[in-house]
């Protein structure tokens, strides 16, 4: 996080909590956080507080700060328990499949067409130049770190990782970009190493990602590269774009997880597929940054 903020100084940040080492209980973590949240509402007085998930919407609450929410994941039950009776608001994709009472509100988009649609996003191969040496084209695939507490009993990619590496190495090149950023011994060779700003570059020029990850998937999925979830839980956003665009296949036992990713490489129409896809899935949504804003505004000014 601090190398992806040290890329554009003209944002002012401060870092006010970290996680340990297992994020599933961080009840520590959680306490610290409010508490310099308080501290900054003190010294900053801000008109209204925003967070994704409802991060902040205790401390604000104290203060008799309006706190809007923007979430999309439906099955962090105990972070919904804790955070939404303290929300003013609480915005969601028109996707999201659970309901959340009088304070929600739905809106046209996803959060991750907020920087990646073709209004926000502009493409440049040469920042990910390196990891095509041979000319092959490459793939990604995204581990998650399995640390948190809505990860408990699942598991993804796993013991398929080895025999998966090989049958993409036989196509393209392939990456690994693993959450907690270490990887064992075997896999180093793999291992993603390009600054995190170029993140979402290398995302748009691959030609598949395999992602544990729901964020990565829906990401990769507004971009228009073809993309494999491969995870136990899934979400309104990704249903939705598997559904109504197909942009993203899901997994959730290795045998599919191989079979999808046979077929997938093996489709000669699936690239131009997902980019035309993608083009008319940024058509039928709203401009979220736009919407944002206007929430915001709105919440700001009482109205």
């Amino acid at each position: 996080m601090r190398e992806l903020h040290g890329a554009y100084p003209e944002i002012e940040y401060s870092i006010i909590s970290r996680t340990g080492k297992s994020n599933r209980f961080p009840v520590a973590e959680f306490l610290q956080r409010q508490v310099e949240v308080v501290r900054a509402i003190l010294r900053f007085k801000p008109d209204l507080v925003a967070s994704c998930m409802g991060s902040y919407t205790q401390s604000a609450w104290i203060f008799g700060k309006p706190n809007v929410i923007f979430t999309d994941s439906e099955f962090q039950h105990f972070n919904h328990s804790i955070a939404h009776p303290f929300a003013t608001s609480i915005h969601t994709p028109e996707c999201f499949e659970k309901p959340l009472g009088r304070k929600q509100k739905k809106y046209r988009g996803f959060h991750e067409l907020t920087s990646l649609s073709a209004d926000h996003f502009r493409g440049d191969s040469e920042r990910v130049a390196s990891l095509d040496p041979d000319g092959r084209g490459y793939a990604i695939v995204r581990l998650s770190a399995w640390n948190t507490l809505h990860d408990i009993g699942m598991e993804g990619v796993s013991g398929n990782l080895p025999h998966l590496l090989r049958r993409i190495e036989s196509v393209c090149n392939v990456w690994i970009s693993a959450e907690e950023g270490r990887l064992s011994e075997e896999f180093d060779k793999y291992l993603l190493r390009i600054p995190a700003v170029d993140y979402h570059q290398a995302l748009a020029f691959a030609k598949i990602i395999v992602t544990e990850g729901a964020t990565t998937a829906s990401e990769a999925a507004v971009l228009g590269t073809p993309v494999l979830y491969v995870n136990p839980s899934t979400r309104g956003y990704l249903d939705y774009l598997e559904s109504k665009y197909s942009l993203v296949r899901q997994s959730r036992s290795a045998a599919e997880t191989l079979e999808e990713l046979e077929s997938m490489l093996q489709s000669e129409s699936l690239a131009d597929d997902c980019r035309c896809n993608s083009r008319r899935l940024a058509r039928d949504h709203v401009d979220v940054s736009r919407y944002v804003a206007d929430v915001l505004e709105a919440e700001a000014e009482g109205t």
